[in-house]
This record gives C-alpha cells, sequence and structure tokens, in this order.
C-alpha cells in the first residue's frame, strides 16, 4: 500500500531523515493518528525536523503528509472493498449455476434466445 517514498530522491538524506522516513513506513497507519508532536516524541526528535522532512520530501508540512496518508489508505480500503464485493458476486453466480440442473440452464438458454 505504501508507495509514497519510491521516487523520493534519498541522496542527501541524513541518518535522521532515513528513521524519520523508515518510521513512517513500518507505522504506517499508526502515523496518520499523531500528532507531529507524538511522533517527534517517539522518534526523540524535534518537531521542526519533522516539518523539514517532510518539506524535504515533496510536502508542505506534516498534515499534508497526513492527509496523503489518509487519502492512499482510504483508496486501498475502498479497492479492498470492491474486490470483495466482486468475491461475492462471483461466488454467488457460481453457486447459481452449481445449483442449477440441466434442464433449467436450457429452458433459461431457450428463453434468452428467443427460441
Amino acid at each position: 500500500m505504501n508507495n509514497l517514498f519510491e521516487k523520493i530522491d534519498t541522496t542527501k538524506f541524513t541518518d535522521i531523515d532515513f528513521g524519520i522516513m523508515n518510521f513512517i513506513i513500518d507505522h504506517f497507519i499508526a502515523v496518520s493518528q499523531l500528532s507531529i508532536h507524538e511522533l517527534a516524541e517517539r522518534l526523540y526528535t524535534s518537531d521542526a525536523t519533522i516539518v523539514r522532512f517532510c518539506q524535504k520530501v515533496g510536502f508542505s508540512g506534516f498534515n499534508e503528509l497526513k492527509y496523503t496518508i489518509k487519502s492512499q489508505q482510504l483508496k486501498h480500503e475502498q479497492l479492498a472493498n470492491f474486490h470483495n464485493q466482486i468475491d461475492i458476486k462471483i461466488n454467488n453466480l457460481k453457486k447459481f449455476f452449481n445449483e442449477i440442473s440441466s434442464d433449467n440452464m436450457k429452458q433459461i438458454v431457450e428463453l434468452l434466445s428467443g427460441e
């Protein structure tokens, strides 16, 4: 789900930047629920360092990063829900076709073909 940092140039990252990025990747869902101060505390750094990291990776600040994470989560959940709905429909069709007799199937085909 997390492709937030895949196109980021990390050549100028500090060890702290890598630590922040890795924490966000490893705790992707939790980060969207944290305040900037809570994240900074967990990483033993300052709020300003978090903001500078967010700006370094292309966000205006931490709130925009959180918004992007939440948007990705929502898209992932919607896609998963869509896949579940498709699976349910497919299973219902399989069940229908497994339970229908060949005579009934012939009648359905005849009705649909207008014969």
